[in-house]
């Protein structure tokens, strides 16, 4: 990792999972969380969002071209190589005279996910967080989890689910 955030190696790409991010090729605008940043093998950057408007929370890259001194989307002035991971940004791709997706513009925008320390949780929350993967799927797994936590249980037999 650089003095900038970015990351400067194929490890830390790695990592950070690089592969589960697709390019986005659908023109529109988006408000997308900056997960991290990289290098690309040319001259230039990628930028890893997830993008928390969809269901599946699908995870997207966009491509930044330098221009002059900076790294930034077509129309923009904001060199994304000195911006801050883990922020929102409002985006907008449109497709060009070939048909293939630009990254246009990229604004920052102040939309935060919610900060799950300052919300008060119930026990049934914290049990429905630590439950096993797949939760209700597999009835052995789902019954011994029950068992270990009755209140879990009794909610659920209350017909809550």
């Amino acid at each position: 990792m650089n003095n900038r955030g970015m990351l400067t190696s194929k490890q830390e790409l790695y990592d950070r999972n690089y592969w589960e991010y697709e390019t986005l090729k659908e023109e529109g605008k988006y408000t997308l969380h900056l997960d991290f940043r990289g290098w690309a093998k040319s001259n230039g950057m990628i930028c890893y969002f997830t993008d928390y408007g969809t269901e599946e929370c699908r995870k997207v890259k966009l491509f930044c071209w330098r221009h002059g001194n900076m790294y930034s989307p077509k129309q923009s002035k904001i060199d994304m190589s000195c911006v801050e991971d883990n922020t929102f940004w409002d985006i907008e791709v449109k497709n060009n005279k070939k048909g293939n997706a630009e990254w246009i513009t990229a604004e920052r925008c102040e939309w935060d996910l919610p900060d799950f320390e300052e919300e008060e949780f119930t026990i049934i929350d914290e049990l429905l967080i630590q439950a096993p993967d797949e939760f209700g799927m597999d009835d052995a797994v789902t019954e011994k989890y029950l068992e270990e936590h009755p209140e879990l249980k009794a909610w659920m037999e209350e017909g809550n689910v």
